[in-house]
């Protein structure tokens, strides 16, 4: 209950942290970032629907699209953020003027802010949804790597701004990109790693893997093996996480073994079940 809870406090101030970015820096100087909010600016001289108004009926209506197609699990890890982030842009949309700064710099903190929300949410293990269901469903569809739809789809919104906004307001845009970008990544490897495969040697590795399937959801493998030093007989317990799971991983091994010896190693590529598309319940 208590680790829920801390999870659930993370999504709250990374969803907090998102939309004070969204409705202070994007909205008002239509910066063209990435997601939803990046939809809802690049459209809005097009349909002139209210841009917090337009996103969240992109955010909702691909939440409800990622029950259907993703499965309750991924249903599960965005409800929270979606829902929170909704209510607060909406609640925010009255009271907001745009900040006197140049576009370039409102793009700068748009970016910082939504990379940190971002990544302090996907750290709890959840999502923020929004344009994560639609780039989520086309890689399950086509099979083409997850960076490189995130890439097109991201890169399309950007363009559909050159239509509404000219060239320098998607350059613009690209600036919030870039830094949301680095900035999740930083948030993710903070006291951790990018997605791991992980090695684990320790006397209490039963305990370990159970806390781990359990906890994550992962499954793992165990390799036999044999001390180079008095030959003795033992087990090697390898699994592979995703970047939000790590420094939970981390955690569940020191609480568990202190003493665990565990090897940690760059993991690219991953795909399939559990990672790309939510594990099987």
């Amino acid at each position: 209950m208590k680790n829920r809870m801390k999870k659930n406090l993370y999504i709250i101030c990374g969803t907090v942290i998102v939309a004070l970015g969204v409705e202070f820096f994007v909205y008002p100087l239509h910066i063209l970032a990435g997601g939803s909010a990046g939809i809802a600016v690049a459209l809005y001289p097009l349909l002139h629907i209210n841009q917090t108004l337009m996103a969240n009926i992109f955010v909702m209506g691909f939440l409800v699209l990622g029950l259907f197609v993703l499965g309750r699990e991924f249903f599960m890890s965005s409800v929270l953020s979606s829902v929170l982030f909704t209510v607060l842009t909406t609640l925010l949309s009255p009271y907001v003027t745009a900040p006197d700064i140049s576009p370039a710099m409102s793009a700068f903190y748009a970016g910082l802010m939504s990379g940190t929300g971002i990544g302090l949410v996907m750290r709890a293990g959840g999502s923020t949804g929004g344009t994560d269901v639609p780039e989520l469903i086309l890689h399950k569809i086509t099979g083409i790597k997850l960076p490189t739809i995130v890439l097109l789809f991201e890169g399309s919104i950007v363009l559909l701004g050159v239509f509404s906004y000219g060239i320098e307001a998607a350059l613009t845009g690209l600036i919030a990109v870039m830094v949301s970008s680095y900035t999740m990544g930083r948030i993710l490897t903070m006291n951790g790693a990018p997605s791991k495969s992980v090695q684990i040697v320790s006397e209490h590795h039963k305990e370990i893997g159970e806390a781990i399937q359990t906890e994550l959801n992962r499954g793992m493998t165990l390799i036999p093996a044999a001390g180079g030093y008095h030959g003795e007989a033992r087990e090697i317990l390898l699994v592979v996480v995703a970047n939000s799971q790590y420094g939970t991983l981390i955690d569940i091994i020191n609480r568990i073994d202190p003493h665990a010896f565990v090897i940690t190693i760059d993991a690219s590529d991953m795909h399939g079940q559990g990672f790309t598309y939510p594990a099987a319940s």
